[in-house]
């Protein structure tokens, strides 16, 4: 129970945190299509799942004729061009406005990344993704990135069990290639380990070695001239 109350009264902090002046961002013209349509599409399809709902709009976007599509696009153009306003003045109003920096919160520096480390292996969906997004660039040339990506995740729920199987193999197959491949860098980083130990090992003893010499030699002197 007070676990749970904790990560309650957490979660209600971070929402509070939000300052409420912030400006929405505006939708694309794809989201606002699918506002428009999606009334009349669940009218005819009722029982349709909701990415059945996303593939058969995204499929109905990519058949709009664009004299169609220039009323959403006009309409996104025009809500942008509000939100860059109410930005701005929000911005001169908040000065110290950390939305930049994770509310307030210092970015971590990034490791530098060892350009010999694997790539780690892909998913089934970004086998998917890289499969199909060409296509969906070039029915859709003016969708935005995002509207992009929310029509793959929208094809890619539709899939069957059966259909989804060739990029499962893929994904299977790619993990078994980032085993090899991290099993051999960790040997090879542990070989790298080794030989800095006894290198390190070597120079200690060498240092040893020179001031036992320095320390004779001394004594040495001191009996001559006796």
């Amino acid at each position: 129970m007070g676990k749970s109350s904790k990560k309650h009264s957490k979660s209600k902090a971070k929402r509070k945190s939000r300052n409420p002046d912030k400006p929405k961002k505006p939708p694309t013209s794809y989201v606002l299509y699918c506002s428009h349509a999606r009334p009349e599409l669940k009218e005819k399809c009722p029982t349709a799942t909701f990415a059945e709902f996303n593939k058969m709009l995204g499929e109905q976007w990519s058949k709009l004729p664009e004299s169609e599509k220039k009323m959403f696009f006009q309409k996104a153009a025009a809500l942008k061009a509000e939100y860059q306003t109410q930005q701005a003045a929000y911005k001169a109003k908040h000065p110290d406005s950390d939305e930049d920096t994770g509310r307030g919160k210092k970015k971590k520096k990034k490791k530098k990344k060892d350009e010999r480390a694997p790539k780690k292996p892909l998913t089934a969906y970004f086998f998917f993704q890289a499969d199909v997004r060409g296509k969906i660039r070039e029915e859709n040339p003016t969708l935005q990135v995002k509207d992009i990506a929310r029509v793959v995740a929208s094809q890619w729920g539709a899939l069957t069990e059966d259909q989804k199987k060739p990029y499962e193999k893929m994904a299977a197959k790619d993990k078994e290639r980032y085993a090899r491949e991290k099993t051999a860098y960790q040997d090879l980083l542990n070989e790298e380990k080794k030989a800095k130990r006894r290198q390190e090992s070597s120079s200690s003893s060498e240092s040893e070695s020179s001031s036992s010499s320095s320390s004779s030699g001394g004594s040495s002197d001191s009996s001559d001239s006796d």
